[in-house]
């Protein structure tokens, strides 16, 4: 296992990071392949395709605002990357804070074929 992610994987963090603090709906989806897997938390049924991934990301990003993100690979596995990451944000009024953690696949071409979250938020910040 290397200690570094490899060049794909690297853009890839980058990339999402950047479409979640500017609220990049397109942006978002064109990280993930046609038919990608998206699960938000272990108990809720992942969603499927680029679509409803930005039907997702447009839904949440909406309301937030001054948004503050931070992405850290972790690691890899033998199919995915392990990526911590931790939002500050203003969502109606208030301040929240969520500290997370990505399970990604991602292909050949630099694309997600399945994200499975883990998260906690503190609304107070």
């Amino acid at each position: 296992m290397s200690d570094t992610p490899t060049t794909v994987v690297a853009e890839w963090v980058e990339a999402y990071r950047t479409a979640w603090e500017d609220a990049d709906v397109a942006g978002a989806g064109a990280l993930f392949t046609d038919d990608a897997t998206y699960q938000v938390t272990p108990f809720t049924p992942p969603m499927t395709g680029r679509a409803a991934v930005e039907d997702y990301w447009r839904r949440v990003t909406s309301s937030q605002q001054e948004r503050r993100i931070t992405c850290t690979w972790l690691g890899a596995g033998p199919d995915e990357q392990f990526v911590h990451f931790r939002a500050e944000l203003q969502v109606d009024g208030g301040r929240q804070v969520i500290d997370g953690m990505l399970a990604v696949r991602i292909d050949d071409h630099g694309r997600c074929t399945a994200l499975r979250e883990w998260w906690h938020s503190d609304a107070d910040g």
